[in-house]
């Protein structure tokens, strides 16, 4: 019996209707998952799963997506981008509410805090690339697909073959179901490779069709040719990058960690909310080669452009706000980079429910 078959007994004990005369516990344990799964929908609530994990993993809890976040179109112009198509259920204790990003490229990012440990469950539509560092690899059952889990050790030596360098790090990859490919991160939450394995098996099996609204920090009307790049609201400034609508899908990075959102995905321009009197824009002029600072009160209504050598910084007040501005970052080489389209950009958009300023 392998050190996951021993994790998975001792964790669902109790859980299975009866122990498999066999070793291949897990098949057992994923059986029950599913009956439970259909009762749960049948009953049309959302159950609140109490677990009792290996070493300390403690309570498991679920979440739902938050009703009150509306993504769709403000003012009969606006828009914002797609849900996730799937929900998270059960997370270990201590787990805030996961935020739901958009990563571009029909590639979502659902992610969970707690303290300096962090998890985030990606869906996309193609198999995510392979994880090339020197950490142990193991193939396991999730459900009825096959998985990949990957285990750096607390112990291991930073590996540059990896963009995420130090244990303990854990990720499990798997396809769902057709056309839908899962990849589960941990960073910094357990101590060995048989509770990760539990760990990201059980949020697996949580997972549902039910949809995620994305972060709803910043709606505005797209302009011609642009679609949705990477939609980031969980730091203190909302964050969103318009890629060309004729992008193909490219396999997601492995730089797509949790709170480390690297990537060389190539943007038409960036969209960023921020405190209009922040340091962030009162500096830009510095950045331009200029002695001063930019006072939020010399924002003309009809915006300031800033060059900083061959990008264009395009600010603007945000509409309905008292705080808020919006800065347009765009090559100059860019179509995009046009007066009356960056400010039409600018004057469409609107603060969201998860806004960090209003």
């Amino acid at each position: 019996m392998t050190d996951l078959d021993t994790a998975l007994r001792d964790l669902y004990t109790g859980r299975a209707d009866r122990a498999p005369s066999g070793s291949d516990l897990l098949d057992a344990v994923h059986d029950r998952a599913r009956r439970d799964r259909r009762k749960r929908m049948l009953a049309g609530i959302a159950a609140v799963v109490a677990v009792v994990l290996l070493g300390g993993l403690g309570t498991a809890i679920a979440f739902r997506p938050r009703e009150d976040r509306t993504l769709q179109i403000t003012d009969g112009k606006s828009m914002a981008p797609p849900p996730a198509p799937i929900s998270v259920g059960s997370l270990p204790e201590g787990f805030v509410e996961p935020d739901v990003q958009y990563l571009g490229q029909a590639v979502w990012d659902i992610e969970s805090h707690r303290a300096s440990s962090a998890l985030s469950v990606q869906v996309m539509s193609y198999q995510p690339a392979v994880r090339p560092g020197s950490g142990r690899r193991e193939t396991i059952r999730v459900g009825d697909a096959e998985g990949t889990l990957y285990w750096l050790p607390p112990s291991a030596a930073a590996d540059p073959a990896s963009p995420d360098p130090t244990g303990p790090f854990a990720e499990l990859t798997y396809q769902r179901k057709p056309g839908q490919w899962i990849r589960i991160v941990a960073v910094d939450t357990v101590r060995t490779m048989s509770q990760a394995a539990v760990m990201l098996v059980l949020i697996a099996s949580g997972i549902t069709d039910e949809k995620s609204p994305v972060v709803d920090t910043i709606r505005m009307t797209l302009p011609a040719g642009t679609t949705w790049g990477r939609v980031l609201g969980n730091g203190p400034h909302s964050r969103v990058t318009l890629d060309d609508a004729g992008t193909r899908p490219a396999a997601v990075g492995l730089n797509d960690l949790p709170n480390s959102h690297r990537t060389e995905q190539r943007s038409r321009l960036i969209v960023e909310v921020l405190d209009k009197d922040s340091e962030d824009v009162a500096l830009l002029p510095r950045f331009a080669g200029q002695d001063r600072r930019l006072k939020s009160s010399e924002i003309p209504p009809e915006g300031i452009v800033i060059a900083i050598g061959s990008q264009l910084m395009f600010v603007h007040l945000v509409a309905g706000s008292d705080r808020a501005a919006v800065i347009i970052k765009v090559d100059a080489s860019e179509p995009l980079a046009d007066g009356g389209t960056m400010r039409t950009l600018a004057e469409s958009v609107r603060l969201g429910v998860d806004a960090k300023i209003r």
